[in-house]
């Protein structure tokens, strides 16, 4: 992506544009200026400029504005960023970044931490925002249990997640209550990544297929975020809820 203005190089043959090094990115003037004005007063509390200043960078991720992939190492370099640019600071922006689909903040935090990303499964893709894995994220594993990101260690390369299973003692009973047990933690390796995502794609196929099975024996049509809805219930409660559309399209 090219930021800034051009520097026009003449020479044999057509003119070729290069990006200007010295031009910083749209994210990192707004931050130079809020540094300069405000430690140009005559009063000034650093305690208050740094948490400005991490308030400042969340709010120009969500308002979309283009960052260099150099830029949160310039962030420490010049604005001091030592000081409040923490390790969980970092991760949240990370997460902000991922959410509000802000790309080049994203590539800009991931060359900042060395970040190799966990990319989303395709299928995930369509019912969450962004195409990565961040801290408080979740996601299913092939037998249906809800996973929840809570740490990614970017030098030894693996994420650790705590895994939840949904119980229900009558999925068919819409009062009955639903306990979410705690099955214990999971790291997953970027090499083991590949394999979790492939079995994920399995099960999920296999899921759509139940679905659809149950719809076309009860002869009910769902649109497609309806057949979403049902993945990781039993088959019980698919064909409660296939029924429950039927009824409602002949009434």
């Amino acid at each position: 992506m090219w930021y800034g203005e051009s520097i026009y190089l003449w020479g044999m043959g057509d003119m070729k544009a290069e990006p200007s090094n010295l031009t910083p990115s749209p994210a990192l003037a707004v931050v130079d200026v809020f540094w300069t004005g405000y430690r140009a007063q005559r009063w000034v509390s650093y305690w208050r400029l740094n948490e400005h200043l991490a308030a400042l960078v969340s709010q120009l991720i969500k308002a979309g504005l283009s960052f260099r992939e150099d830029d949160f190492r310039l962030l420490v370099e010049k604005y001091d960023g030592e000081h409040w640019l923490r390790p969980k600071l970092v991760e949240s922006l990370y997460s902000l970044a991922v959410h509000q689909l802000n790309r080049s903040a994203i590539r800009a935090i991931e060359k900042y931490l060395g970040r190799k990303p966990f990319f989303c499964t395709l299928e995930e893709q369509l019912w969450r925002h962004g195409n990565r894995i961040s801290v408080n994220d979740s996601f299913y594993d092939k037998d249906g249990n809800e996973v929840r990101c809570t740490s990614i260690n970017d030098r030894k390369g693996y994420l650790v997640g705590c895994v939840y299973r949904e119980e229900c003692a009558d999925w068919s009973d819409p009062e009955a209550p639903i306990e979410i047990r705690y099955l214990g933690r999971v790291k997953i390796t970027h090499a083991g990544w590949g394999q979790y995502r492939r079995e994920r794609n399995a099960a999920y196929r296999a899921m759509m297929h139940q679905i659809e099975s149950v719809l076309r024996e009860v002869g009910v049509w769902a649109t497609r975020r309806n057949r979403e809805s049902m993945l990781y219930l039993p088959e019980s409660e698919i064909r409660s809820r296939a029924f429950s559309m039927n009824e409602s399209e002949e009434e």
